[in-house]
């Protein structure tokens, strides 16, 4: 009944929802965004504004109780589909097609402008569409907001890879060559895509779900796709693209989660791992996220667990190599810069308790005496206090 040693609380399953858990878990544990989000006006909780006062709730309890983990509930009856419906918890949405849903939501219900804006700058940044004539020097540019950078699994090895063939674009020739202005003619050109404004928090979506033509069904891609602990952006940035000779500063990120699909495309379950970003001088904490139950992560086995590929089968069928249906669908990055001062804003308790961040003072009251009620259940359940009753 009593949360993880390790100081963190799961979400229980309400019945098909471990899309919607694995992906809260992630952004729970982004502590800047818990704290903007804890912090947002709310003014209307009961109506125009009544997912982001459930936001508020989940994050809190989260945060503070003492149970092993929270009733999401209210939070998921509080979404609504863009056809204005309650989602159906019977029926697993694909996560990346619910963070869209999530995030265009919560947006909506923030009225401020100025948190309007923090909001988008968490997770959203802006891309730059190109077509760049291979005769001349003219290039046609059209900017586009993105808050996940979609990923090719398919032929691809690593997220480098992927990266490199996303700004390599295609070259648009023969029938499909680019009518340039500048040439008044047309001409063989390269379609690329290229990043301009990169945000501080990166989500990478790596596309594993495909559409077998052959079959006429859904397929999963199940083969192996690396990705670093630490990635450098520059290569992908529009101003390096421009002048790749220049001297350009890296731009570091590192790996903070890892959102876990497992099974095939009609049928799975999603978990997550994730790391503190607030550790004091210590190694960061790995957590393992899945519904309910929350344990320790070794990062060390994140090549086995979430990579993809073959495993080698186990018992009497040794030596055959099978597909692991296991494998990375979601990746979280955080700029390395942004996480040089975990104690920047105070937000370690102590050295080797998770971060806090302050709470609605409502929220925090009904936390703690639900707290402390829970903890007088416990000690009177506890097999050696029972020992001491005659």
């Amino acid at each position: 009944m009593i949360r993880a040693p390790e100081g963190y609380a799961g979400l229980k399953n309400l019945s098909n929802t471990c899309y919607l858990n694995s992906l809260t878990t992630q952004l729970f544990m982004n502590v800047e965004f818990r704290k903007f989000m804890l912090k947002v006006n709310v003014v209307d909780p009961n109506e125009s504004q009544k997912l982001l006062d459930e936001t508020q709730k989940l994050f809190a309890w989260m945060q503070d109780t003492w149970l092993k983990s929270v009733d999401p509930e209210g939070f998921v009856e509080s979404i609504r589909t863009y056809d204005n419906e309650p989602i159906d918890v019977t029926i697993q949405m694909d996560v990346d097609e619910f963070y869209n849903l999530l995030f265009d939501r919560w947006e909506a219900q923030i009225v401020d402008p100025e948190d309007k804006k923090k909001f988008r700058s968490f997770y959203g940044g802006q891309l730059v569409q190109q077509i760049k004539s291979k005769e001349c020097s003219h290039i046609s540019e059209r900017e586009e907001p993105f808050s996940a950078i979609q990923c090719d699994i398919k032929g691809k090895a690593s997220l480098d890879e992927s990266l490199q063939a996303y700004v390599e674009g295609e070259i648009m020739q023969g029938d499909n060559k680019y009518y340039c202005s500048g040439c008044g003619r047309h001409v063989d050109a390269v379609k690329r895509a290229c990043l301009k404004d990169v945000p501080d928090n990166l989500i990478f979506h790596l596309k594993r779900f495909d559409f077998d033509m052959v079959t006429m069904m859904r397929s999963k891609i199940n083969d192996e796709f690396k990705f670093p602990g630490l990635i450098d952006m520059t290569p992908y940035r529009v101003d390096y693209l421009s002048e790749p000779g220049s001297p350009v500063e890296p731009d570091l990120f590192e790996l903070v989660g890892v959102l876990v699909h497992t099974g095939t495309a009609e049928s799975g379950h999603y978990y997550s791992y994730t790391r503190e970003r607030s550790s004091g001088d210590s190694a960061p904490l790995w957590v393992e996220f899945n519904d309910s139950d929350v344990s320790k992560f070794d990062p060390a086995t994140i090549a086995d667990q979430c990579f993809g590929g073959q495993a080698e089968a186990t018992h009497n069928m040794a030596g055959v190599q099978i597909n692991k249906f296991w494998n990375a669908y979601m990746l979280f990055y955080q700029r390395v810069s942004t996480m040089e001062q975990p104690e920047q804003n105070s937000l370690l308790s102590k050295p080797t308790y998770p971060a806090r961040v302050p709470v609605p003072t409502a929220f925090a009251n009904h936390i703690a005496m639900d707290n402390e009620l829970f903890i007088r259940t416990y000690c009177l359940l506890e097999p050696a206090y029972s020992m001491l009753i005659p």
